[in-house]
């Protein structure tokens, strides 16, 4: 069998610097069991629709997989005419968050599409190139075409929830980072401005280590790998909401990527890789033993209410150099109205203690909450003043499949007219796209402006200029 993965771009406002870790994992599974592997990385070289038809019609292959966030749809809507044209005979198989956050819509809109993987795709993907192409309503977690019907099928257990061929996360190998343009284009890319060692890094590879979230924050979409997505799409299922690849795997994998690749810096990309004290102790603990301190450095994204001293002590130890952190909103009632569940409080103590230890602390936050004030806006200004923090806010978005998403149906199709439109625009959360405020497009983007530049005096000009026209 002859497989061909494509992988679309993303953020074309920056060049292309992590690897698809998903589908990297999918082409490891289909190499191990032998099957011809080709890589059409469109994010790596940011190609033209006319080269990505050139590329594609090159050989004829059975299996055409095409996968990612909702951000890239507008290119995947692209590429699957392109496919189709080039490889008629080809299944193509779609997943990832864009498709598994609205599956029916999905597949409804890219009739091209023969069968959508939804949720976690290892043991789907496995399934179907083994004989399940053959047998699709058979098949666990998919959505496919019958005699020009929609069929989707029963849910596929989480990994390590009653699964049959990874029994557990720890059974999956790892991503195939070989066969993508590591030295012509990733590796240059290494450096990332969130310290001095990942600045100064030039062969930084990602990691992602857990499935899933502690929290439940209603804007943040968890690509169908946490209980509650799976019990939204299909109605029930059981699992727990996070769960993890074992310590030992964990630094296995780093070994692993030093010695193969000579990789300077990791960047773990877990939602929280700080969620479970005990593990990051673990891994902190292995780190050592195996001789790796030194050799590399890492950073990763935490959460305020996991971390104290101690544990970042030993983060430091070992290599790490900065843990970003989602801030969100110097406002408690707006973290509250968010379903966060940490509070401001919680941010100052994990800034100044991370600080402290020697590892680099690095917030995020964001503007365009349903109902936020000018106040709210001031108290972050305020909050990032105090802390010496330089940001610039993303606007939050109503990703589809977030609760964010469903609570603002209305909205969406109100500013857009059409959903599909709306998710052809959905970019990088630095664009508006969905204003859920009480303020017009352009007061939202010049009140970003002067929080950006620490402008309190404006700020507060605009809350009296508002209140009075109000």
């Amino acid at each position: 069998m002859k497989i061909l993965f494509i992988n679309p771009p993303i953020r074309l406002q920056e060049p292309p610097k992590h690897i698809p870790y998903g589908m990297a994992i999918l082409m490891a599974i289909a190499d191990n069991m032998g099957y011809e592997i080709t890589l059409l990385d469109v994010n790596a070289y940011r190609i033209s629709n006319d080269t990505v038809s050139e590329e594609i019609k090159e050989e004829r292959y059975d299996v055409v997989c095409i996968g990612g966030l909702s951000t890239q749809y507008r290119f995947i809507k692209d590429y699957v005419k392109i496919i189709k044209k080039e490889q008629p005979d080809a299944t193509l198989i779609a997943g990832g968050g864009f498709l598994t956050s609205m599956p029916m819509r999905i597949m409804e809109w890219l009739p091209e599409v023969d069968v959508g993987v939804i949720g976690e795709g290892e043991e789907t993907f496995f399934e179907l190139i083994t004989g399940g192409l053959d047998r699709l309503k058979n098949v666990k977690g998919i959505i496919y075409r019958d005699l020009g019907e929609i069929e989707i099928t029963e849910p596929r257990p989480l990994i390590g929830c009653g699964t049959e061929i990874f029994k557990s996360l720890d059974d999956l190998p790892y991503p195939l980072w070989h066969l993508f343009p590591l030295e012509e284009v990733y590796f240059p890319n290494s450096s990332l401005l969130l310290s001095p060692e990942a600045m100064n890094s030039r062969r930084r590879l990602d990691c992602i280590t857990t499935r899933g979230c502690i929290h439940h924050c209603e804007y943040c979409t968890h690509l169908g790998m946490s209980t509650s997505d799976l019990k939204r799409i299909y109605g029930s299922i059981t699992g727990p909401n996070i769960r993890y690849f074992s310590a030992k795997y964990v630094v296995d994998m780093i070994r692993y990527m030093r010695l193969k690749f000579a990789v300077d810096f990791i960047s773990f990309l877990d939602e929280n890789f700080t969620a479970n004290r005990k593990r990051c102790f673990e891994i902190c603990d292995l780190i050592e033993k195996e001789d790796l301190v030194g050799t590399m450095h890492f950073g990763c994204l935490g959460s305020v209410d996991t971390v104290d001293r101690e544990l970042l002590r030993r983060l430091h130890d070992v290599g790490f150099t900065y843990i970003s952190y989602g801030g969100e909103t110097a406002n408690n009632h707006l973290l509250k109205q968010i379903g966060k569940n940490t509070t401001v409080e919680q941010m100052k103590s994990a800034i100044d203690e991370t600080q402290n230890v020697g590892i680099n602390p690095i917030m995020t936050f964001m503007e365009g909450y349903p109902n936020e004030t000018i106040d709210d806006m001031i108290r972050t200004t305020e909050f990032w003043i105090s802390n010496n923090i330089f940001c610039r806010p993303f606007f939050i978005q109503p990703y589809p499949g977030t609760k964010l998403f469903f609570d603002n149906y209305d909205k969406i199709i109100e500013q857009y007219g059409e959903l599909e439109k709306f998710v052809l625009d959905i970019d990088d959360a630095q664009k508006l796209t969905v204003n859920l405020t009480n303020f017009s497009d352009i007061e939202l983007l010049g009140l970003r402006e002067l929080m950006t530049n620490h402008d309190l005096d404006r700020l507060k000009k605009a809350k009296v200029k508002r209140n009075e026209i109000q």
